[in-house]
Parts: C-alpha cells; structure tokens; sequence
C-alpha cells in the first residue's frame, strides 16, 4: 500500500512539472503585457505592447466574446460597392457616401423610403387660411368715365357692322355699311330708318331692296364737294331729329362722307365748339387730308362754315 501511495504521489507530480512547464514555455513565445493575469487571452497574433481589440474582452478573468465579422466587401466590375444590409454604399476612393440603387424595403419591414414631414399637413380637403388683407390696402375701383366728346358704344354692339358707334343714345347710330347679318340686327332693335350717303355714280337699289324688305326705310344722299351745302345739312338734321323716324343708322362705304356730314351736322345744327365737334366726327370717319376727295371736302366744309 504504502509503495502504491508512493507511485500516485510522483505521478502527480510529474504532471504538475510537466503543465507548469509547457506554460512557462507557451508564455515565453508570446508574452503579452496586456493579458499578464490571464493566459487564457494571449493571442499569437498581437503585436507586442498592442491592445487586444475592444471586444476581444470584457477584462481580466473574463471570458473570451468574439462578435462576428462582416465577410470583406469586393467591388463590383463596374467599380461601385455594393450595398451593405443597412442599404449604406461604401464610398469610392476621393468621393462620398452613395446610397444604394434598389434599397426598397417591403412595407412592415425594417425601414422605409418615406420620409416623415416636417411638419403636419392639413387634412384632406382643408382649405387654407387666408388672412384679409386690411381696408387701406384693398383695391380701390373707380367707375369707368367715358372722355368728353366720345359717343358711347351701344351695349352688345352689333356683328355685321363695321364702326357702328351711336350719336344719341335709341335715337342715332352711324358706321360703315352693313352686311345682312348687319341689317338683321337692325330690324331686331327696331331700327325705324336708314340714311345712306354715297358718291354721285354709286347705284344703292339693291341696299334700298334689302331695308325695305326688313320693314325699314330707305334714305339716298349724294354727298360730294359739289352738292355739300347748308341746306342739305339743315335738311339732314331735320331727318334725323324727327321722332318719326328714330332710331336711324347713317353709313357710307368708308366714313369719309358720314364723317363730313356729321361734323357739320354738330357745328350748325347742334351748335357743338369746333374742337369738340371736329374730334366727335374724327371717330365718324372725318378726314381733312389723304386723298384728293378729302381735301375737296373739307374745304368745301370751310366754304359753308365761313358763309
């Protein structure tokens, strides 16, 4: 018994020489000063006086806890990394940060490529509100006052009636000469008479045919240097200021004759100032140069004005 006891014993400590020796000699090849109280957390490869990394250990007599590392990204042929799992593109060598191409993530599931307002929105339908501007900055309108001497422009001015402006309002209209859509609309807003003024070789039958036929009566004047006298004049007027026969249209073929006849008809027999007179017939069609037949006129104009 005693010499069995005495085989355990050595062979117990042989062991002992034997562990303690193989860890002398493992320390000796890869001391470490950081990991001195714990041999378990020597590695062969840290670099003397190096620090293991942060979660390499939690400190000494700790266990070792190794986090798993990402695999080494390679980049693609086309020299841009592919994304990581978060959808962050590694940055190219001089450039920043891309974000990844198709970082779509289904709904429910980790992120999403929505971002949330700034601020809330106003629900659905809900209109804005407006603050009133205060009484002194609102827009003042001013009633539209016609310039003295301006005939007024009958409201819905006719089509087929080139020019048409009224002289006195449901009483006197002139223009140039209508077209049958023209003289519908003169029947149509009771038109009573028509007063035509014309050169001496102008045959007007088949504009007397067509008032006529609209119930309307028909009135030719010849109006030429020759024939433009007071008395025609006079008579114009009495033609038109007859209750009888209003409203009446007057019209020529380019306004030169209506306009010579109204500026007269205004000086003498509405006793209307020259300057008021000459504007107001201006917008008829009064000329008093351009042409031979407008200068014949309008000092044959002169003549009875002086007379």
């Amino acid at each position: 018994m005693r010499s069995a006891h005495r085989v355990v014993l050595a062979l117990v400590g042989l062991l002992t020489l034997l562990e303690a020796g193989c860890l002398r000699k493992w320390q000796n090849s890869c001391p470490n000063p950081n990991s001195t109280h714990d041999p378990m957390l020597q590695r062969r490869d840290f670099a003397p006086g190096s620090q293991p990394p942060g979660n390499y250990y939690g400190g000494p007599g700790q266990p070792e806890v190794l986090t798993p590392q990402a695999p080494p990204v390679e980049p693609r042929p086309n020299g841009v990394m592919p994304p990581n799992s978060s959808g962050y593109v590694p940055p190219l060598p001089g450039l920043g940060p891309m974000p990844a191409q198709n970082n779509s993530v289904v709904p429910g599931q980790g992120r999403s490529n929505d971002e949330p307002p700034l601020a809330r929105t106003s629900p659905p339908g809900a209109k804005p509100r407006v603050q009133p501007l205060p009484p002194d900055l609102l827009e003042r309108k001013t009633p539209n006052i016609a310039p003295a001497g301006v005939p007024e422009t009958a409201p819905g001015a006719p089509v087929g009636i080139t020019l048409f402006s009224e002289v006195k309002e449901k009483a006197l209209a002139t223009g140039l000469k209508p077209d049958l859509e023209g003289l519908d609309w003169l029947k149509a807003n009771k038109y009573r008479t028509v007063i035509h003024f014309h050169r001496a070789d102008v045959n007007d039958s088949a504009d007397k045919e067509q008032v006529e036929r609209r119930g309307m009566k028909f009135i030719s004047i010849v109006v030429t240097p020759a024939t433009l006298t007071k008395e025609l004049v006079e008579q114009f007027g009495k033609t038109i200021g007859d209750a009888a026969n209003q409203p009446v249209f007057v019209y020529d073929r380019d306004g030169l004759l209506s306009g010579a006849m109204w500026y007269l008809h205004l000086r003498l027999n509405e006793k209307v100032p020259d300057e008021l007179a000459r504007g107001r017939a201006e917008l008829y069609g009064l000329r008093e140069k351009g042409s031979e037949e407008a200068a014949a006129l309008w000092d044959a104009i002169q003549k009875i004005l002086k007379s």
